[in-house]
């Protein structure tokens, strides 16, 4: 089930779990309260089922007990419990008071709910259509009643996303509760939450906004500000405004949930699940991935104890998992984490549903990140297939999986689909998000990147800028991503020749990272490589040592002392020290740049002959020869090891090799190594295609 429609049916009876802590309790008493407070109540409901049966009822009076206990299982959520009571209890009432009956009718609803709980909303729809047609039969087409199952089957219908089968019955069921009750009633509060929550998935955020404050107004008003209905209502409208960019609004309510919620229901109750998780959305959007890290896992656990391994509602957390492990670059723990959601999903809901279609977009994206190009692009295609099949050519989740299929293609050289994604991307986001919103900035940076790489600076300025004013004007939140404009536009004004104009930019981007994260984070290891490249453009090495220092910082900080990209970064600073003559910090770095590789790789791994490479031309500048043939050699041998020969390295390295052994004196060895040389060149030339220089 969507989290929303979680809270929608939990906004309307979770009250009950709160007055199962009686009317004396104190709220903010505790978890241990409310467990005890449960256990309480289900032994006196499995008391009364037992005394019934114990007289051998078999009718409406052993269904009654029933019915409570079933109540009590899915407030409590332990849905499947409930499934098997409600089961019992419609063949009691086939048994015992017929199909036609109105009392059917609710053990119909009850047993739907049941069901959706379950994530088996498709079986939870016959019951509801003949729950409906009970009603209508039996009560009058403008009944609440009626309007209860209405809403319902709309509600249900919004799960599976038909959503033009939805919208009617909202319609509908709001008409009669708002005849029978008027405005200020329970009922149409309920009613409006979930019809606002219907406009949301379809992207009409204006329409949803005031159906959401009237629902949350009202339940204020009524029940109190610490009830739990109003907590629903709050984190419902909190992933609203995540949706419009109102990010702090958005963490403001979310956390005022939050608060209710653990209060009132206790720390394990599902809801605080769904609440967690909705404030870990929040703080992804605001780059604080520790935080949402932690909340996540606190829900993962929650789920797992009331829903068991395996179930959806557990597999949706492991989604959020996964991603917050790409954006980390944590690639393969993100890639061994999706290839499971998408088994999970699939397994459930079959190859079409829209979670496959997200689950194997996030895994296209760390495909992409490890620039596994050919393995992203069937993902990110069937991605988009199964969002344009479920929602139609115009939704929200449409334009996101074309800006991924697009991003895959411009990787691939196939510019002009790239840019056709992009533009149909923008025009999507444009209509659901207005023009001003942070999604369509990100777009105008996809288009501004495309334009920038085939040489349209021009057109890739333009779209930068725009995206600029956008980020400025969404406020603090959106910080980060005016630090990351900032260095789009600099790379712009470097190709353009407009050097100083790129350093200011680079260097405003550089503070307000540093003000937003500190001296460290994964962001500012591009924004560092672009300064570098700029001084060293101009040869300026000594400052460009300086951010080289930086950037090698960041990264050991980030990736890991050890990591490749570290390790590649100390070669390229130990590179900058060489040109500056600074031959001793040059030996340093690119020494432990050699060890990086050693520990992550093993002593005769390929990857550790580009730092001995680097090494041995160090010592052979500085007059090191024996240094230098003993790096050189080693490299050969590695080299020399693998099954498919590296013509060119062996080629370089030989020479280098035949360099310090003749300074050396050692002629007839030297000249062997010449020779060597020179097979390696013949066997290269071999290799190449006719025509190739």
């Amino acid at each position: 089930m969507k989290r929303a429609a979680t809270v929608a049916w939990l906004v309307a009876v979770v009250a009950w779990s709160a007055s199962c802590q009686g009317p004396g309790a104190r709220p903010g008493a505790g978890e241990p309260d409310v467990a005890d407070a449960n256990a309480a109540s289900e032994a006196r409901l499995l008391e009364a089922v037992r005394v019934e049966r114990a007289r051998g009822s078999a009718d409406q009076q052993l269904a009654k007990p029933l019915r409570d206990l079933g109540d009590f299982y899915r407030e409590t959520g332990r849905y499947g419990e409930a499934l098997k009571v409600w089961q019992e209890v419609l063949e009691i009432d086939a048994a015992t008071i017929g199909q036609k009956d109105v009392q059917v009718a609710t053990d119909l609803r009850d047993a739907a709910l049941a069901y959706r709980s379950l994530e088996r909303t498709e079986e939870a729809l016959p019951l509801l259509k003949r729950a409906l047609a009970i009603r209508r039969e039996k009560l009058g087409p403008e009944s609440p009643g009626v309007a209860l199952v209405l809403r319902d089957l709309a509600t249900a219908c919004n799960e599976l996303d038909k959503y033009d089968e939805a919208e009617p019955l909202f319609k509908e069921s709001l008409a009669i509760f708002l005849k029978a009750y008027g405005p200020n009633h329970e009922q149409v509060a309920t009613t409006k939450n979930n019809f606002a929550l219907h406009y949301k998935y379809r992207g009409k955020f204006a329409e949803a906004e005031p159906l959401y404050k009237a629902a949350l107004e009202y339940r204020r008003a009524t029940l109190g500000p610490d009830d739990p209905a109003v907590a629903g209502s709050l984190c419902n409208l909190g992933m609203l405004y995540l949706k419009m960019d109102r990010l702090a609004e958005a963490e403001s309510l979310c956390r005022e949930a939050l608060a209710i919620e653990r209060r009132r229901l206790g720390a394990a109750h599902p809801a605080v699940a769904s609440t967690l998780t909705s404030l870990a959305a929040v703080c992804r959007r605001r780059d604080d991935l520790a935080e949402a890290e932690t909340l996540l896992r606190e829900a993962l656990a929650i789920r797992q104890k009331v829903f068991g391994a395996g179930h959806s509602e557990v597999v949706a957390v492991q989604d959020d998992l996964a991603w917050l492990d790409y954006r980390l670059g944590k690639y393969p723990e993100a890639e061994r984490a999706y290839k499971e959601v998408v088994a999970s999903y699939e397994k459930r809901f079959g190859p079409d549903d829209a979670r496959v279609g997200r689950a194997l977009d996030g895994l296209g994206c760390v495909y992409r990140a490890e620039q596994r190009y050919a393995e992203a692009l069937p993902l990110f295609e069937r991605a988009l297939a199964i969002y344009e099949k479920v929602h139609g050519p115009e939704h929200d989740s449409v334009a996101t999986a074309a800006r991924r299929l697009a991003s895959a293609y411009q990787s691939l050289g196939r510019t002009a689909e790239a840019e056709r994604l992009y533009r149909r991307a923008l025009g999507i986001y444009e209509k659901v998000y207005g023009p001003n919103s942070s999604t369509v900035a990100w777009t105008l940076d996809d288009l501004g990147y495309l334009c920038r790489e085939t040489g349209r600076l021009d057109e890739a300025e333009q779209f930068y800028s725009r995206a600029l004013a956008i980020y400025e004007k969404v406020g603090p939140q959106g910080r980060s991503d005016v630090a990351s404009s900032l260095r789009y536009l600099g790379i712009v004004r470097r190709r353009q020749g407009r050097h100083g104009e790129a350093e200011r930019l680079y260097l405003r981007s550089l503070n307000m990272y540093e003000e937003l994260f500190g001296r460290c984070h994964a962001d500012m290891a591009p924004l560092l490589e672009s300064i570098v490249y700029l001084y060293e453009t101009e040869n300026r090495l000594t400052d460009a040592r300086v951010m080289q220092q930086r950037r090698v910082e960041v990264l050991e900080a980030t990736a890991g002392p050890n990591s490749r990209q570290a390790q590649e970064e100390l070669g390229h600073l130990g590179w900058i020290c060489r040109g500056l003559r600074l031959w001793d910090e040059a030996e340093r770095v690119l020494k432990k740049s050699l060890a990086a590789a050693e520990k992550r790789c093993g002593q005769d791994h390929p990857e550790v002959t580009g730092p001995l490479r680097r090494l041995g031309s160090l010592y052979l500048l500085t007059g090191r020869w024996a240094d230098a043939q003993g790096c050189c050699q080693r490299a050969l041998r590695i080299t020399e090891a693998q099954a498919d020969k590296d013509y060119e390295a062996i080629k370089a390295v030989c020479e280098n090799c035949a360099e310090a052994l003749e300074k050396m004196g050692l002629a007839a060895q030297a000249r062997a190594m010449q020779r060597k040389a020179q097979e390696a060149a013949a066997k290269l030339r071999s290799k190449k295609p006719a025509g190739t220089p």
